[in-house]
């Protein structure tokens, strides 16, 4: 069950080692534990699993009518019915049918890369950062936090859009230049993620969602928790009890994300942060509180009941990080180009225009305004590198 959430769509392989070793520990306690059934503990461990793991799922409710037929079958009987080897025949085939769609994720050519900027270039992809515009037009100021950024050499482009309104559309346009998909399968998406690079002499600060991360590049924050191991933890039975601990988790992934960012010596990063997309981390200085609807709904698109009032109170926690990491790479790197940019708007309603009006600004002091002409994500690379 763990490999079919991770197979929802296309994502680092390394995401799924970490429920895999859990998933078999548990495994192994309930293996022991249901042994005392004697011949029906196949059948007693495949249903307390399947209930552990996604206790709603069409899994589990055959198990648990299986197991009531053995118990029926026992009553009646008074004996059960040895079906010990076809149940872990069963669990093979159910396992095997699960990693063979794997294998295409493994099995693809790393893109040829180009060569890096010769100036240390800092982009840093701050996701679902609306713009300017959108934003005022909600009431949420960010004119403070442009001014500052403008103190520091960068040029704000008030105009900036987004050819695309999804992260992977918008980071294949970007990464490979060519214009991706339009429709969202998983095959397109695989296809899309496995033509992902980089530069040379790129590394990153991936974000928890594995099916954003660039394949084969170098990553200065591995480990922590993952929106798999959220999405595992949310459909399993302990769904109800583990809103909070998700949250706290993405709060680590990110506060770690700008401490790395701000304090490596690579000289050329792409930085994901996830934020401020929803959900929404912080109030101001506080963290938030789970939202209500988990366990049911996708913390990733959620329908926040005030969303402006979500924005502008993470966004005064976001804004002086950002301005802290810049001061923090420029101190580190003094001739740094640096771009903070959004894959794609806030998609905070029906709004079409919004979903592809982004926040660009750009510190490329030796060439000012670089990217007046082509204010888009997708150009971004091959400007700086032009």
């Amino acid at each position: 069950m763990a490999v079919a959430t991770f197979m929802e769509v296309p994502q680092a392989v390394f995401h799924l080692a970490r429920p895999l070793v859990v998933i078999s520990l548990v495994s192994v306690v309930v293996g022991l534990a249901t042994g005392l059934a004697g011949s029906a503990s196949n059948v007693v461990a495949v249903t307390v699993m399947a209930w552990l793991m996604r206790p709603q799922s069409s899994v589990a409710v055959f198990a648990a009518l299986l197991l009531a037929a053995v118990i029926a079958w026992r009553l009646g009987s008074g004996r059960l019915p040895d079906i010990q080897t076809p149940v872990a025949i069963a669990s093979g085939v159910f396992l095997v049918v699960g990693l063979v769609p794997m294998v295409p994720t493994l099995s693809a050519p790393i893109p040829d890369r180009v060569d890096a900027p010769e100036l240390p270039t800092f982009l840093i992809l701050l996701d679902g950062y609306p713009r300017a515009d959108s934003l005022a037009n909600l009431g949420v100021d960010i004119s403070a936090f442009i001014r500052q950024l403008e103190d520091r050499g960068f040029d704000h482009y008030p105009t900036a859009t987004s050819h695309h309104s999804s992260t992977w559309q918008t980071l294949t346009l970007m990464l490979t230049g060519r214009s991706p998909a339009i429709e969202d399968t998983f095959a397109n998406r695989l296809a899309a993620r496995q033509s992902w690079t980089l530069p040379t002499g790129f590394v990153t600060v991936a974000p928890p969602i594995g099916s954003v991360t660039i394949p084969h590049i170098p990553v200065l924050n591995p480990g922590g928790p993952t929106v798999l191991e959220a999405a595992i933890l949310q459909s399993s039975v302990l769904g109800l009890w583990t809103a909070q601990h998700v949250m706290d988790g993405y709060r680590f992934q990110l506060d770690r994300a700008i401490e790395v960012l701000a304090s490596t010596e690579e000289t050329h990063v792409f930085a994901h942060l996830l934020a401020p997309h929803v959900p929404f981390l912080y109030d101001e200085v506080e963290p938030t509180p789970a939202p209500s609807c988990w366990p049911r709904c996708n913390l990733f698109l959620q329908e926040v009941s005030d969303w402006r009032a979500g924005m502008d109170g993470y966004l005064s926690w976001l804004n002086p990080k950002i301005v802290e990491t810049v001061d923090a790479i420029l101190a580190n790197h003094p001739a740094a180009e640096i771009v903070l940019f959004a894959d794609h708007g806030g998609r905070y309603d029906d709004d079409v225009e919004e979903r592809h009006r982004v926040f660009l600004a750009a510190r490329t002091p030796t060439r000012p305004g670089l990217f007046s002409d082509a204010p888009h994500p997708g150009s971004l690379l091959s400007s700086l590198s032009g």
